[in-house]
């Protein structure tokens, strides 16, 4: 059984978390979380405000569940989302989501990672 599976089982628990990684069409990265986070060595800004969930379905041949819609909502407080926009854009971009168990007062994950969602990217709504 997985570290997920044991805390989610738990009463009380860690905090879960979905980290969001978005590589832009010209090869640059942004990382986003609810929380100031870092995860296999790398860094996750505090600027997703919320997301719409996922959309679950059952793959006929494979047998697997994939999300086929995920929207989120981002902090853009201090233009860095508009800059984006406006440079590069975020149509086509590849996003990639993960599920973990977090100690937000150290920002650590205290379990492994679990991609829960790829996809690509439409323009800004």
């Amino acid at each position: 059984m997985s570290q997920i599976d044991v805390f989610k089982a738990q009463e009380e628990t860690w905090t879960p978390l979905l980290l969001f990684e978005c590589v832009l069409q010209d090869g640059g990265v942004e990382r986003w979380c609810t929380h100031r986070v870092r995860a296999e060595g790398n860094e996750y800004e505090p600027r997703v405000l919320r997301h719409s969930g996922f959309e679950m379905r059952l793959g006929a041949e494979e047998g697997l569940d994939y999300g086929s819609r995920l929207t989120v909502v981002l902090s853009n407080v201090d233009g860095r989302i508009s800059q984006i926009d406006a440079a590069t854009g975020w149509r086509g971009s590849r996003l990639k989501v993960k599920f973990g168990f977090f100690d937000v007062a150290t920002g650590v994950p205290v379990s492994e990672l679990a991609a829960v969602f790829a996809g690509v990217a439409n323009p800004v709504e």
